[in-house]
């Protein structure tokens, strides 16, 4: 039997535990990220669909609103300017969160790429996790900003102006062509959901090189030369 075996048992478990703690802080990052994507998408469906209208509905002067304007709907348009004061100061919250998340996430899929080479474990699925993860944080910058003057390519997040933008013109409520609805439901929409996929696909090649390190011989079992 080798001498050094049990001192190379030790030392895997040890690489083990520090992937398991990455494992949890990626976990977490994951989440997060999920969470702001989506609530970016929940924000576009709620102006979208009419349960939110942005402030710029309500600037038209009193000289021009109906005279029949009940307390209700005063109500309600004092509920919906809420709501909306919320979302502009939620969505550059969550982006700034989410992108912030995002990067953590590529830090925490390099770091295990970096453990398990070291500690000569499977390191596939590291690798690959990275490269989608690094995938998802150019999603995630804001490109439309950086260069201002290039085609102009939208990042994944939505910014509140995009929401402002007015739909009528001439006094007329503007009605969308189906093409028109579906690039912005595959834009405010599609875009995001590819974005929380490809940070599954990063997961599920991380899990992978997990498992299979952890199937190793002498991963969890202590072993002992007498």
């Amino acid at each position: 039997m080798d001498v050094h075996q049990p001192d190379n048992v030790e030392l895997r478990r040890d690489y083990l535990s520090a992937l398991g703690s990455i494992r949890k802080w990626k976990t977490f990052f994951l989440i997060l990220t999920v969470a702001c994507l989506a609530a970016h998408m929940a924000a576009w469906g709620a102006v979208r669909f009419g349960m939110i209208e942005p402030a710029r509905t309500n600037l038209l002067s009193d000289e021009t609103r109906p005279a029949a304007t009940t307390q209700k709907a005063a109500l309600d348009k004092k509920q919906s300017e809420q709501a909306w004061n919320l979302i502009r100061v939620g969505l550059p919250t969550t982006e700034f969160v989410g992108r912030m998340a995002g990067l953590l996430l590529c830090v925490s899929m390099l770091v295990a790429v970096l453990i398990g080479l070291a500690g000569r474990l499977p390191a596939a699925g590291y690798v690959r996790g990275f490269y989608w993860s690094l995938i998802v944080m150019a999603m995630l910058l804001p490109w439309e900003r950086l260069a201002p003057m290039a085609a102009r390519v939208p990042g994944v997040f939505v910014d509140a102006t995009s929401l402002e933008a007015p739909p009528v013109e001439l006094g007329l409520p503007k009605t969308p062509s189906s093409m028109e609805t579906l690039a912005a439901a595959l834009r405010f929409l599609g875009y995001p959901a590819v974005a929380i996929a490809f940070l599954f696909i990063a997961n599920n090649g991380f899990h992978r090189s997990l498992r299979a390190a952890e199937a190793k011989p002498g991963a969890s079992i202590p072993m002992r030369v007498v």
